[in-house]
């Protein structure tokens, strides 16, 4: 399937630093304006913001998006040689409204 997607290729990374940064080839991910487009905080039980590790597992998520993604779309692409009895019912149709999602037609 050809990526005609509109956002930064893959692969990203989280940054060691905090606030966690979102990077690509180790610069943040980011418009052309310069706005940052992803990072996450944490601040211990201040209840305002994330706990330092769910801030962590927020980046991680969020840096394996265009893997994710890409994952979903192969599967796809796999559906013709899959039984649907081989897979849970509604499977494919979560994965289609996933991908819609990302791409912002949901």
């Amino acid at each position: 399937m050809i990526n005609q997607t509109k956002w930064t290729p893959g692969p990203w990374r989280v940054s060691s630093e905090s606030p966690r940064i979102i990077q690509k080839d180790y610069r943040a991910i980011g418009s052309d304006a310069g706005f940052l487009i992803a990072s996450t905080m944490g601040r211990d039980n201040s209840g305002f913001y994330a706990s330092e590790q769910e801030a962590d597992a927020n980046a991680n998520l969020i840096a394996a998006a265009p893997e994710l993604y890409d994952v979903c779309e192969r599967l796809l692409d796999a559906v013709p040689y899959v039984s649907e009895y081989d897979v849970p019912m509604g499977l494919w149709d979560d994965i289609r409204a996933a991908l819609a999602k990302a791409r912002g037609e949901a």
